[in-house]
């Protein structure tokens, strides 16, 4: 079979489509039928992103003196990039192979991918956003309570041992005194003998 080309460029190669022979790895009627879709959508997601930095970095260049022409020239560059990456492999499945049960699975494919690639991106991400920032603050919560805790036995161990201090001195204090008396004593008795 001779190998298609649009506009000049080879667009099918006989050794990625054998594995999409029937049997093969990612035979239409296998499990695995949907993964090139996937890829495709994924790899649309990445050239979206790629060139919206292009693009961004492609109009300051072109120095426009108000925003409204930056604003313009961007939604421009960013659209027809886009809309040729999204939809060139619907138009070739459409207009160059004729294959309308194909272009309905790709179509259908790609909707519901891009679909669960939003759901994703805008609930997903958020929601777990929100659990580690409350796992964090939970965990912060639990740091100031330890300290506390340790704190407080701290405290706790200083005032026992002042406490412990303070009778020792005392009790000192109380034998030096007796001490002191029954050598004042004994002198007395001395004296008066």
């Amino acid at each position: 079979e001779e190998a298609r080309s649009v506009l000049g460029m080879r667009v099918h190669f006989e050794t990625l489509a054998s594995f999409a022979l029937p049997g093969a790895l990612l035979d239409p009627e296998s499990n695995l039928a949907l993964l090139p879709v996937v890829c495709h959508a994924v790899v649309i997601t990445l050239l979206n992103g790629l060139f919206r930095r292009v693009a961004r970095v492609l109009t300051e260049w072109e120095n426009h003196r108000t925003q409204r022409h930056f604003d313009s020239s961007l939604v421009a560059k960013r659209f027809f990039f886009e809309a040729f990456d999204c939809y060139i492999s619907l138009f070739y499945i459409a207009f160059e192979l004729q294959d309308v049960p194909r272009l309905r699975s790709e179509l259908a494919s790609l909707f519901a991918t891009d679909c669960a690639r939003r759901v994703l991106l805008e609930a997903g991400l958020p929601f777990l956003t929100q659990t580690a920032e409350a796992w964090r603050e939970r965990a912060k919560a639990k740091r100031h309570r330890d300290d506390a805790n340790r704190k407080k036995k701290t405290d706790e161990h200083t005032r026992d041992t002042n406490t412990t201090d303070t009778n020792t001195d005392i009790t000192k204090s109380k034998k030096s005194t007796k001490s002191t008396t029954a050598i004042t004593t004994t002198a007395a008795a001395a004296a008066a003998a």
